[in-house]
């Protein structure tokens, strides 16, 4: 499992999930700091940054360390004007 799965799976339930939604994937090399996925659904846009974690190395590291901080200030900008999530999966 890579992160681009994790995207996929997420992208196909929100799908399913949320008929008549519109869900754009933003992972490219030209979309640096902008969220995996923005969906409108219900006249509301919200933005998605799925991180896969791989390996959990130290007990009492912090998520926040697992993250780009380009990733962190735009999801920070997002979320004060609209709503901005995070969706991390731990890969055992």
């Amino acid at each position: 499992m890579n992160e681009a799965f994790v995207v996929r799976h997420i992208i196909h339930s929100l799908k399913k999930h949320l008929p008549g939604s519109v869900i754009f994937k933003h992972a490219d090399l030209m979309t640096a700091g902008i969220p995996d996925i923005s969906v409108t659904y219900g006249g509301r846009t919200f933005w998605l940054e799925a991180k896969l974690i791989k390996s959990w190395d130290e007990p009492d590291s912090s998520l926040k360390k697992k993250f780009d901080a380009l990733q962190l200030a735009t999801m920070r900008l997002l979320s004060r004007s609209g709503r901005a999530w995070y969706i991390v999966y731990f890969k055992s």
